[in-house]
């Protein structure tokens, strides 16, 4: 349990101007958060992020758990939208489930084409093992390859460690 409580019952920012000479120029159209802990728990009730780097617009939302004290017990989730000038814009979802010794992340797109993410991993804070796979189907990636003729691809990756079974 943690010493003191926490209840944000509203944050609200709207237009703020993040940057410095050379570098691009971070603009938060609109921030939004509500949260409060519960023991030693940090809910997220609601978190709203709107805005721009250079012509680059993205849009953030996220809702949740964390604990605050080990073993860090979490569960997290996300929704994203990423705009690129002269390219199809890229919207997608994120979850996160797990602790200090599990953890489990599907994250994907939605448009313009379907991608899915799926993450196992344990042993976070000694030697991590890990297990992901990335798949997709019918994705033209075209836009992003600066051509007019379709680039498909179809993908089913598979990539890990596992040092019980790979000694060092």
């Amino acid at each position: 349990m943690l010493p003191f409580a926490i209840r944000l019952h509203k944050l609200d920012i709207s237009r703020m101007h993040i940057g410095q000479a050379d570098a691009p120029t971070l603009v938060l159209q609109d921030v939004t958060a509500s949260s409060h802990t519960q023991d030693s728990t940090l809910v997220i009730t609601s978190f709203s992020l709107n805005g721009n780097i250079n012509d680059n617009h993205f849009q953030l939302t996220a809702s949740g758990r964390l604990q605050l004290i080990s073993p860090w017990q979490h569960e997290l989730e996300s929704a994203f939208d990423l705009s690129l000038p002269g390219q199809p814009a890229i919207s997608g979802r994120a979850a996160s489930r797990g602790d200090a010794e599990r953890l489990n992340l599907t994250a994907g797109t939605s448009a313009p084409f379907s991608t899915e993410l799926r993450l196992m991993a344990s042993n976070l804070l000694r030697t991590p093992d890990w297990q992901a796979t990335l798949t997709t189907r019918q994705a033209d990636l075209s836009p992003w390859l600066d051509t007019d003729t379709p680039a498909i691809l179809t993908a089913d990756i598979d990539a890990g460690r596992h040092r019980r079974r790979y000694p060092r």
